[in-house]
């Protein structure tokens, strides 16, 4: 028969004493233990650097006036900022029509703003005026030509006229600065204008000996321009002859040429 004796150990005590607790239930209690004490190590921590530490260390940032850059070039204002403690890089290049290429346009942080010491400040350069393509203007009636300038921002300057054998009379031959070539807007495009074929050529004559007044009357007929040197006292226009001639005879002249020739007294 079983022993009674060992039954009765057995059975919890009757005075309401709790049995012995197992080694896993204190294991468990330990952890919840530890991870309780972790959480209000971490709370406090976290409470500590946020209200305390962190407000200190921003505050102790020295705060600066940022300077003003403006049409400076970069390494100028590179050294500008580096005396205010501060530090420079290049955001973008765009064009301007006021500020120079190469110089300091606009800054972020904006000038006169108060920052903290050490803060990185971006540059926009210029990249000077937008350049404008001069178009093609040979072969285009001046009116034509006049009004594709004024479309694009520029104007039409000085108009020459010369003889061109491929342009035909009344047009553009050629512009400057040339087409395709890039200027900044408002520039001025001097322009050339054909005066269609060129006259032929001719020998000069040799005109000594020839009366002045048929001379010249002859010259001016056959389009040259002609200057009279010379005057004979006592004798009328008329009883004057050619002494002298520019250009020389055997000169190839052309049409619109200037011709002096010098008046004498007969022989």
């Amino acid at each position: 028969m079983p022993d009674r004796g060992e039954e009765l150990r057995r059975l919890p005590d009757q005075r309401g004493e709790k049995p012995a607790p197992t080694s896993a239930s204190l294991t468990r209690r330990t952890i919840l233990w530890v991870g309780a004490a972790c959480v209000a190590v971490f709370a406090g921590t976290f409470s500590l650097v946020n209200y305390l530490v962190m407000p200190r260390a921003v505050h102790s940032i020295r705060e600066v006036e940022m300077p003003d850059v403006s049409r400076m070039t970069f390494e100028d204002a590179q050294r500008t900022l580096a005396a205010a403690g501060l530090e420079a890089t290049r955001s973008a290049e765009v064009p301007d029509p006021t500020v120079p290429a190469g110089r300091v346009i606009s800054t972020d942080p904006s000038a006169g703003m108060a920052v903290k010491a050490g803060r990185m400040v971006s540059l926009t350069m210029s990249s000077g005026p937008e350049m404008v393509r001069v178009p093609p203007l040979a072969r285009q009636t001046l009116r034509r030509g006049e009004l594709l300038l004024q479309s694009i921002g520029l104007s039409a300057g000085q108009v020459t006229y010369a003889y061109s054998s491929d342009v035909p009379r009344g047009l553009i031959v050629d512009a400057s600065p040339p087409a395709e070539s890039l200027t900044a807007p408002g520039s001025v495009v001097n322009l050339r204008v054909s005066l269609g074929e060129p006259p032929p050529d001719a020998v000069m004559p040799d005109v000594r000996g020839w009366r002045v007044d048929g001379v010249a009357a002859l010259l001016r007929e056959r389009g040259f321009r002609v200057a009279v040197l010379g005057t004979v006292e006592g004798e009328a226009a008329g009883d004057r002859v050619v002494v002298d001639q520019y250009p020389p005879a055997g000169n190839t002249v052309t049409e619109g040429d200037s011709v002096l020739i010098v008046a004498g007294q007969a022989p």
